[in-house]
């Protein structure tokens, strides 16, 4: 009996060496909280599960390849996947290449086209640039009554559910937040929209933006820093 569990277990763990290898879940508190960090998508809300981490590769310089997933309200309370690389982790944390390190999808895998594009902006088996790494934070304020003001000044839709993200400062204090717009939320014909809004250092707007395609977020977030000389 002790040598049939000796080989089950043994077989057990070939077969947990097999997974790890092609692409393995785990629980990675750098990574998961890099995710939430760095990506809108996994943002989490109250008591919703961390994003599930699953590693599919690793370079010469220690980066790793990983996907990320969940549901989010920023996305419609959609299923999400973010296909993210990691610099580097140090102090359980882990850093990134803000606004390149990610691409998302609706649950589908990546292209391997867009795999290597992604991979070619974050200098995959190249040198880590420590210089160019960020560790975040992207946090929900608890309360944000002056931007629900801003908002529904600048934007002409009926009030409902809003959420909002704070995604950065630049050196002139301007701000960059992600705000998420949702009539009739939890219903099947909802109305939804995700914009991107910047501020100055007294708050006053400087540009306000609608996503058509969420997704592409990483490029919208890039053209709205240019258009608002991001520094």
């Amino acid at each position: 009996m002790k040598r049939i569990v000796c080989i089950l277990t043994a077989i057990a763990a070939v077969l947990s060496l097999i997974v790890c290898a092609t692409g393995c879940t785990k629980k990675d508190p750098a990574l998961s909280d890099l995710a939430s960090s760095q990506i809108l998508a996994m943002v989490r809300e109250g008591d919703e599960p961390p994003a599930r981490i699953s590693v599919i590769e690793t370079d010469d310089y220690g980066r790793v390849l990983f996907t990320a997933s969940n549901t989010g309200v920023f996305y419609n309370d959609r299923f999400v996947t973010a296909y993210i690389i990691c610099q580097y982790k140090d102090g359980g944390r882990g850093y990134c290449y803000p606004d390149v390190c990610y691409e998302l999808t609706n649950g589908e895998k990546l292209s391997n086209e867009r795999i290597e594009a992604l991979k070619e902006r974050n200098d995959w088996n190249r040198e880590i640039d420590r210089g160019k790494c960020s560790v975040g934070p992207l946090y929900l304020p608890q309360e944000n009554d002056w931007m629900d003001d801003l908002f529904y000044s600048n934007v002409n839709v009926e009030k409902a559910y809003t959420k909002t993200a704070f995604l950065g400062r630049d050196s002139n204090e301007k701000k960059l937040y992600a705000v998420v717009w949702i009539k009739n939320r939890g219903s099947k014909d909802n109305e939804y929209g995700l914009y991107l809004v910047v501020t100055d250092r007294l708050f006053q707007l400087s540009a306000i933006k609608k996503l058509e395609d969420p997704f592409d977020i990483a490029s919208c977030i890039a053209n709205i820093k240019k258009e608002t000389n991001w520094r």
